[in-house]
């Protein structure tokens, strides 16, 4: 009975913790899958990859569009037709489950003890199970960097080099399967180090060069990761590029360390020698934790890659895998998980409602002519107008270094109205960078709506509890917008 009642309350366990956190809440973790899912449906309408209109003045309109997410976007359509807000969620659930199963079958595939109950204290993280369960291509990237590193370890040279071909295409974290293929190849098989590295550069390049958007995948590459790396304190750049330092990662990540150390404690105890498995697993999860203190962006790789290297240590000291202590610490994890699961609910439950741009933008989108400029502030609103109104353009988004390495003058007058430094937006600002519409978030930037409400050259379209929007009037006629959007308050 308990051979297979055992496995049942486990999957019950995990599909109720990322359900509750991905599914429970109205919330959305992050603006990034507004975008995600609006792509997604944009690559079924148009069945043209190439095509990204959005914004004009970005390192785009120079070296074309690139989408360095082409397998993931691909993945995201069927979750596009539920709509922008339940595909968010839905996709959230399935690349949660994704990402942890994928774990569970990694850490199998190494014999690792009371794996069941190692995937219930991954999900006990509650910033993994809360970043994995967002509408981003970590958890899938997360499943493919294993599924490689499982290929390496077990001498499939072939399909190392079909997954690092597929990984070029979803993301191009893709990179960083070149040096962990190789510290799992030295530590457990040496001999085979050179296969491993062609595998893996060659299915790379191939990725890149036998690409819908190469040659501009290497140049993309260079602005987006390597440039950042050289030059980090040089460019504005997104919140998932922002440092972590030690004590954030260990407040963040601190049941994983506690386990972790808990497992060393163990090792040092009965004198284990580490094994090969161990020794790579050990520097893959060290190397993690110099890139998140680099990015956030890592934390939820340092995660499983800490608990991989935490059960490698009890499989070397051999434990008896039938221990009576098994279900009852089962059910108290797999409780401490739903009760993270619980409070990432209780996060997301306080964020800003996900339809806050909905009414205006649709509003806009119904008056407004295709191919208009909304001038924006915040990039980080960009994936949210873009997936309520598609049809328009807009000034900079998904990450900020992509309109500061092409229009940096343009650029830095955006953050100069973000913060009330422009009177008369009008002139100084849409007519400048050669917009129609200025939307205003006067939650966040209440000198901005002040200095635009007065102004003279701009007549208000919309306005809600949240959002303004505001259009230009033609300065050489002075004429009056033709039509009012219906639902707009006066």
């Amino acid at each position: 009975m308990n051979r297979f009642l055992y496995p049942i309350v486990v999957v019950a366990f995990v599909v109720c913790a990322v359900a509750y956190t991905a599914l429970g809440s109205d919330g959305v973790a992050g603006p990034d899958g507004f975008f995600h899912l609006a792509y997604a449906k944009w690559l079924v309408q148009t069945y043209d990859p190439s095509s990204y209109p959005w914004m004009p003045l970005s390192i785009f309109s120079q070296i074309g569009w690139v989408d360095h997410e082409f397998l993931f976007h691909v993945v995201l359509i069927p979750f596009s037709f539920l709509g922008i807000v339940p595909g968010i969620h839905w996709a959230g659930f399935f690349f949660g489950l994704l990402a942890t199963c994928s774990f569970y079958l990694y850490i199998r595939s190494l014999d690792v003890p009371f794996s069941p109950l190692l995937c219930l204290v991954l999900l006990g993280c509650g910033v993994f199970v809360f970043r994995v369960t967002m509408a981003r291509p970590a958890g899938l990237s997360l499943s493919l960097l294993l599924l490689g590193l499982y290929f390496v370890r077990t001498k499939r040279f072939r399909w190392v080099a079909a997954t690092a071909f597929i990984y070029a295409w979803t993301y191009q974290i893709s990179l960083l399967f070149l040096p962990f293929g190789l510290i799992v190849c030295f530590t457990c098989a040496p001999t085979c180090w050179r296969k491993v590295s062609l595998s893996i550069v060659g299915g790379l390049f191939a990725g890149f060069a036998l690409n819908p958007y190469s040659p501009a995948t290497f140049d993309f590459l260079y602005y987006h990761v390597i440039y950042k790396v050289i030059n980090p304190s040089e460019l504005p750049v997104g919140t998932e590029w922002s440092a972590l330092g030690p004590l954030s990662i260990l407040q963040f990540t601190w049941t994983t360390w506690a386990v972790f150390a808990g497992c060393v404690g163990v090792v040092i105890w009965r004198r284990a020698k580490p094994s090969a498995d161990t020794i790579a697993h050990l520097l893959i999860a060290l190397l993690w934790f110099v890139a998140t203190l680099k990015a956030v962006k890592f934390v939820e790789y340092l995660v499983p890659f800490l608990l991989i290297a935490g059960g490698l240590l009890v499989r070397d000291i051999n434990p008896n895998r039938q221990a009576k202590w098994l279900w009852p610490v089962t059910v108290l994890v797999g409780g401490f998980a739903l009760w993270v699961a619980n409070y990432n609910h209780v996060l997301l439950e306080a964020r800003p409602t996900p339809y806050r741009y909905q009414k205006g933008m649709e509003g806009l989108c119904k008056n407004a002519t295709e191919g208009e400029i909304v001038v924006h502030t915040a990039w980080g609103d960009f994936a949210e107008l873009m997936a309520w109104c598609p049809k328009l353009r807009y000034m900079s988004g998904l990450d900020p270094s992509f309109m500061y390495l092409s229009h940096p003058e343009e650029f830095l007058l955006l953050q100069q109205a973000r913060y009330g430094g422009i009177k008369v937006p009008s002139q100084d600002l849409l007519d400048k960078v050669g917009g129609q519409w200025l939307f205003v978030n006067h939650v966040n930037q209440p000198d901005l709506m002040q200095y635009a409400y007065t102004d003279k050259g701009l007549q208000k379209r919309y306005i809600d509890q949240s959002i303004a929007i505001f259009w230009r009037i033609p300065p050489a006629t002075n004429e009056q917008p033709s039509s009012t959007p219906s639902d707009a308050p006066r």
